[in-house]
């Protein structure tokens, strides 16, 4: 399937604890493993999608969600979002400050570069900047897409959601 444009997908976020951390990122040919059905769309789509993941912490549900969208944005300084995106999804149970900032170190942010993130809260603004757009888009939830700026409301299996797609590209 080739698109004469590009179908941008936004989405904050997913159902369990980690999977909401994020970064207002845009991502052409990223890969993003933890969610199989997104990434079987990303991949078949490929350069016709632009796949935009936005900050949704659930901090009611998941006490860690903000400090790990705030480490994710630390460590997209570095261009490693997308690996710290995939260490949290496979860490979801392990997000206390000192599980994050392993992960940062693992991907080769230096430690006082993540500490300082956490305890000065350097991308809170950015976080809570994504959250409250969330809201204001009729986002109360995770997973929510949006789909050239239209929440998709239908299934999220991969069939609808390239059905959807393609609609949008029409």
């Amino acid at each position: 399937m080739r698109f004469e444009r590009k179908v941008a997908i936004v989405t904050g976020g997913n159902s369990g604890i980690g999977k909401e951390v994020a970064r207002r990122f845009v991502a052409e040919g990223g890969r993003v493993v933890v969610n199989p059905i997104v990434d079987e769309v990303r991949r078949k789509l490929g350069d016709g999608l632009r796949f935009v993941f936005r900050n949704f912490p659930l901090t009611e549900m998941h006490p860690h969600a903000e400090h790990a969208a705030e480490i994710a944005e630390a460590t997209a300084t570095h261009n490693k979002f997308w690996e710290m995106h995939d260490m949290l999804y496979a860490h979801q149970d392990a997000l206390d400050d000192r599980h994050l900032a392993e992960y940062a170190t693992l991907l080769g942010v230096p430690a006082s570069e993540v500490k300082h993130a956490l305890a000065e809260h350097a991308y809170l603004d950015r976080v809570r900047e994504d959250f409250m757009s969330g809201v204001r888009s009729g986002v109360n939830g995770t997973p929510t897409f949006f789909i050239n700026g239209v929440r998709h409301d239908g299934s999220y299996d991969r069939e609808s959601l390239l059905a959807a797609i393609a609609d949008a590209a029409r």
